[in-house]
């Protein structure tokens, strides 16, 4: 079920790329918010993760909101966000008044909640990238197309890399037709990197959040947050060699 959302959030990923720059940010927000609650519900059970939700998703936003109005294609520009969400949870643990049980696993959780979400940012930069769309379009496409292998019944060990071969086989073949500036090869290593991410994401948000159905959002988020940066860094890469 997880990967099936991680496939429908791809697929609304690539397709707002086609739209416009803003549609991307609002798509982004969206897996923000529900990165979020998968990490808000990892919390402990006696906790509140009101939160932190809040923290996690106001800095996955606030990156999302300032890429989108400063209108800059380096990552580097995340880092303050980023360092701004993990100073607000120390601040959160530290005004907490139940005797701060579970202190290091809700602010590890917080922590890394909050990097996640401002990684997950890096869609609206790599859309601000020069033919921008059509590399977020196959990226998340390659992430889509991993998330449907992985989903179907059979050993992870073989559909994980079938649909990273697959993934990156769909990237040879369309990035071409949406963008001749780029040749077949950039389209297969940028898909081929979101979907060997995805892969490895679900992989290991199976293990993190094994069993729990709260945590669906986080499973099914975590493959478009560690995805984003690598793709938008691929894309660079391939742009620089055209």
């Amino acid at each position: 079920m997880a990967a099936l959302l991680t496939a429908v959030l791809a697929g609304l990923l690539g397709l707002a790329a086609q739209t416009a720059p803003w549609a991307v940010t609002a798509v982004t927000v969206g897996a923000q918010l529900l990165l979020a609650t998968g990490i808000a519900s990892a919390g402990r059970p006696e906790r509140s993760g009101i939160a932190t939700w809040l923290v996690v998703a106001g800095a996955g936003a606030a990156a999302s909101v300032v890429i989108e109005t400063a209108n800059v294609v380096d990552l580097g520009t995340l880092a303050p966000v980023a360092a701004g969400g993990v100073l607000a949870s120390f601040v959160l643990e530290l005004v907490r008044r139940d005797g701060r049980a579970g202190l290091g696993g809700s602010l590890s959780a917080t922590a890394t909640g909050v990097v996640l979400a401002v990684l997950t940012a890096s869609w609206p930069v790599t859309a601000l990238l020069r033919f921008g769309d059509t590399l977020v379009t196959i990226g998340a496409g390659g992430i889509g197309v991993c998330a449907l292998a992985w989903a179907l019944p059979g050993p992870r060990g073989v559909l994980a890399p079938l649909g990273v071969v697959v993934a990156a086989a769909a990237g040879w073949v369309v990035l071409p037709m949406l963008s001749g500036t780029y040749d077949a090869v950039a389209g297969a290593c940028l898909a081929g990197a979101g979907a060997t991410v995805a892969a490895v994401a679900l992989a290991g948000a199976t293990w993190w959040a094994a069993g729990a159905r709260e945590h669906l959002a986080l499973v099914a988020t975590l493959p478009l947050a560690l995805a984003a940066p690598v793709v938008h860094l691929v894309g660079q890469l391939a742009g620089a060699a055209t």
